[in-house]
């Protein structure tokens, strides 16, 4: 049995009763297609793009359970989707029948457990890491595209960015959405993730299309507060900057 024909059958029901659910089994598809295209420009080989199929697809596996539980996607209301995507793989049939071997199947678990981190666990086999790294890209990519077509929407207020965010999307790091207290914050969050990418496919990606500067640009539009405009072209100006010294092109 193929693994598109395993994740239907395993999502069928969640998605039927659910267009919450509907949209986490279309983003794993197109999480996957982003990850073979991050593959693809590593070379990375057969046998891995076939292992890398499996993750991306399976990735946010722990997503249906987690609203038939919860009604929520926020994982620090209950718990993390990739803590139930990782027992859900563990704990049945389905990597079995994929007639994958040990070190597959741990390269898999590994994946849907540990993408959501912000920082990975220095314990984490660096093969292994490369899938996670690959998965970690293309999820932000689908979710900044999202956000940027209005699928994803996020509610900003008229607050301003607060001191603490906005000091740290200077230092170019990816934001731990514990440190958001403004509703203005939410959209920081989301352009950080610039800041966590690992592969020359995404910076140029991000670059080419002007994600960013779209992300910001439709969010300046719904904010009243002059301050925040101001914030967010500042915050633009140096993601481009950022973005033209990570990939030359």
């Amino acid at each position: 049995m193929n693994v598109e024909k395993i994740f239907l059958d395993y999502t069928k029901s969640y998605v039927n009763d659910s267009s919450e659910c509907k949209y986490k089994f279309d983003h794993s598809f197109r999480v996957r297609d982003i990850a073979m295209e991050i593959g693809k420009s590593v070379g990375m080989s057969d046998y891995d793009m076939r292992i890398l199929n499996i993750c991306g697809i399976f990735h946010d596996i722990g997503r249906f359970e987690q609203w038939k539980r919860y009604k929520t996607f926020v994982d620090a209301k209950f718990v993390s989707h990739c803590e139930i995507g990782y027992d859900v793989l563990k704990d049945s049939d389905i990597l079995d029948d994929l007639d994958l071997n040990d070190e597959e199947k741990q390269i898999v678990l590994l994946v849907v457990l540990k993408h959501g981190l912000v920082v990975l666990d220095d314990d984490i086999p660096d093969y292994c890491k490369l899938f996670i790294k690959v998965i970690m890209d293309a999820d932000k990519i689908d979710i900044l595209n999202n956000t940027v077509s209005g699928d994803i929407s996020l509610d900003i207020g008229d607050d301003e960015v607060s001191p603490l965010v906005y000091e740290n999307m200077f230092d170019h790091k990816i934001l731990d959405m514990k440190k958001k207290s403004t509703k203005a914050d939410r959209l920081c969050v989301w352009l950080a993730f610039v800041y966590g990418m690992h592969f020359d496919y995404s910076y140029k990606y991000l670059k080419d299309e002007r994600i960013m500067s779209k992300l910001i640009e439709v969010y300046k539009n719904k904010t009243s507060n002059v301050v925040t405009k101001k914030q967010y072209e500042q915050i633009e100006n140096d993601i481009n900057l950022y973005l033209g010294g990570k990939y030359v092109g």
